[in-house]
């Protein structure tokens, strides 16, 4: 589809579930695939599965949480296909940081969820 084709994502929690799935649809349609995540061992294995498709990857690990690993992707992203033509903000962690009934959960899980689930999505958008 001429709509995607050569044009570049940054997918962030890209490399399993749902962002990963998007990555391999766009890569298909012709798409440069941005993808990022925390955890760097999951990102590599998403690289190369990606690149064994034929698909153009960059993997870059990141925190969404840190405006700063945004300009770093953001950077890196341009250096290497020229222009960023889409973002998908998909990562997201559930409700707290532990398990069991919300009300054992602590500020701390939830500064987290709040950090991770809004903040990754504002820095995101405002550095993309």
């Amino acid at each position: 589809m001429e709509l995607f084709s050569g044009k570049t994502v940054v997918i962030s929690g890209g490399a399993e579930g749902i962002g990963f799935a998007v990555a391999q649809a766009v890569g298909r349609e012709g798409m440069n695939v941005v993808i990022t995540d925390i955890s760097t061992e999951t990102l590599a294995q998403a690289q190369a599965k990606l690149s064994d498709q034929g698909i153009a990857v960059l993997a870059l690990a990141a925190d969404v949480r840190k405006e700063a690993d945004w300009e770093r992707v953001v950077e890196a992203t341009i250096a290497q296909f020229g222009a960023i033509h889409g973002l998908m903000n998909n990562a997201g962690v559930g409700g707290g940081g532990s398990s069991g009934p919300i009300e054992e959960h602590s500020a701390e899980d939830w500064r987290w969820t709040i950090d991770v689930n809004l903040m990754g999505v504002v820095f995101g958008m405002k550095t993309v």
